[in-house]
């Protein structure tokens, strides 16, 4: 199956759920449900930080793009925002572990790209024209 534009997603955190819960029922007939929690998390957690971090001088809305095929499911987020080129650095299980005795010290926020990266089977940056794409790979079950 060829790649398609999934959804157009606006720049508004309120947009993440129904964009999420549209992809989920995309993929109840692809995914187990492990396959769609973890493709649901990553999503959300990506969108989140393209609403919260991405800037678009022109308002376009975040492309979500979807590709099935008998091996893996793909999804490619897409923003005009070039991301940070240590994007990846550091993120993975390492820095999901904190002290649940410290509750203080847990971090509000800084583990999204963490969670995308153990969520998913392939996590990358992908250049399509003059824009970057994340890109996630989940395998079929």
């Amino acid at each position: 199956m060829a790649e398609t534009r999934f959804r157009a997603v606006s720049r508004d955190l309120e947009a993440i759920g129904p964009a999420a819960d549209a992809l989920r029922h995309t993929l109840l007939d692809v995914l187990d449900e492990e396959g769609l929690a973890c493709v649901e998390l990553a999503v959300v957690e990506a969108l989140t930080n393209a609403v919260r971090f991405g800037t678009s001088s022109t308002g376009k809305p975040i492309d979500l793009y979807l590709e099935i095929d008998d091996r893996d499911v793909v999804i490619e987020i897409g923003d005009e925002t070039q991301p940070d080129p240590g994007l990846f650095h550091g993120a993975g299980p390492d820095r999901l572990d904190f002290d649940p005795s410290d509750r203080q010290s847990i971090a509000e926020s800084g583990r999204g790209l963490s969670l995308m990266v153990v969520s998913m089977d392939e996590v990358s940056l992908r250049r399509v024209g003059d824009h970057l794409r994340l890109r996630m790979v989940r395998h079929r079950p």
